[in-house]
């Protein structure tokens, strides 16, 4: 709950109240994928348990038809509306650390390196509205989507529902407490080696006439290809990493049945295929939330910086707005001024 405290902060009065209707529409969606799984039950039951009823089978075949249609209309708007809403939370984080940072002055723009302040300003919050909040959101609406499959399959045979997360709960508690640590860790150092990476190109092409001069420009390819190993040899880690969610409902699906053929009594036939319908809806969801997980614990740190950067943006326009009006009356005098930068000798004394 504490992320979600977290990023609460950040939002504005406006945002929050139009995300509570954006939250709204991630909800709706899961409930509108319900009803489309549910369209397809009575077909499955027409085809598996009254087979001779062909007639009925089709009259729900086009009732299905039509809720799908209606069903992937309604999501496409609520998609749209959702990342418009994303997108305009990036636009305005976006602007406010990048007024932030230039109201700090002159001096911690040159202590972090323009190239640093300009990558967070730009790919660190558009990573974080569409590689963090945009998954969380997602697992939001796939967890709705579950409970419902789940609760729909426990009133019609708690049997099915029970083989199934036998079969999935396993495999997802390993995914789960088995690599968490290593993903925070590699998307952490991949952030890390893309942002030195980016200060090492622009530091590069400004400083090209001293390189020149100095034949030094090997060295910093040198530093260049040590950049990249990193950025590669961490995305190698995560995309293994995010592998895991396909393996992981594959081998349910398999196990499942099996477990189905095994240990059920009664029509098999209708079990298998209610087993074949839930899965077809409930595994994919579930991956969804591994994936989502897995994406959010890469760009987790994306929410620190950010915080970071902004901490002090309050108090600077709360000063800015303090200031009185300056009146020239008479004359300036300053006396015994002495002045240095941070770390460096006198430059004006007495």
């Amino acid at each position: 709950m504490k992320i979600f405290q977290r990023i609460y902060r950040l939002l504005q009065p406006d945002e929050r109240s139009k995300g509570v209707r954006m939250v709204l529409t991630v909800l709706f969606s899961s409930v509108l994928d319900f009803i489309g799984l549910a369209a397809l039950l009575p077909i499955l039951y027409y085809l598996l348990k009254d087979g001779n009823n062909s007639h009925a089978a089709l009259s729900f075949c086009i009732l299905a038809i039509s809720v799908i249609l209606l069903k992937s209309v309604l999501s496409i708007f609520f998609s749209r509306y959702q990342h418009g809403y994303l997108l305009s939370f990036y636009k305005r984080l976006s602007f406010s650390l990048y007024s932030s940072y230039y109201h700090r002055g002159l001096l911690f723009i040159r202590e972090q390196g323009s190239n640093k302040l300009g990558y967070e300003v730009n790919a660190i919050c558009y990573a974080f509205s569409q590689s963090l909040l945009a998954p969380m959101l997602k697992m939001v609406g796939d967890s709705l989507l579950v409970f419902l499959v789940t609760m729909a399959l426990l009133i019609y045979d708690g049997t099915t529902v029970l083989l199934l997360y036998a079969a999935f709960l396993p495999f997802m508690l390993l995914y789960f407490f088995g690599i968490r640590t290593g993903i925070k860790k590699y998307g952490k150092l991949e952030l890390d080696a893309k942002r030195e990476q980016a200060k090492l190109v622009m530091d590069t092409y400004r400083g090209f006439t001293e390189l020149e001069v100095s034949d030094a420009f090997p060295i910093l390819q040198e530093a260049f290809l040590e950049r990249m190993d990193k950025v590669s040899a961490n995305r190698l880690k995560l995309d293994v990493a995010q592998k895991f969610p396909l393996l992981i409902s594959e081998l349910s699906v398999i196990i499942g049945l099996t477990l189905l053929v095994v240990f059920s009594t009664g029509d098999v036939k209708m079990l298998i295929g209610l087993f074949a319908l839930a899965s077809f809806r409930l595994l994919p969801a579930l991956r969804g939330i591994l994936s989502g997980w897995t994406q959010i614990q890469n760009t987790f740190t994306c929410l620190d910086i950010i915080e970071e950067g902004l901490k002090d943006d309050e108090s600077s326009k709360m000063s800015s707005e303090g200031d009185r009006p300056f009146l020239f009356e008479k004359e300036i005098s300053i006396e015994n001024l002495t002045y240095a930068y941070p770390e460096s000798a006198n430059v004006l004394e007495n």
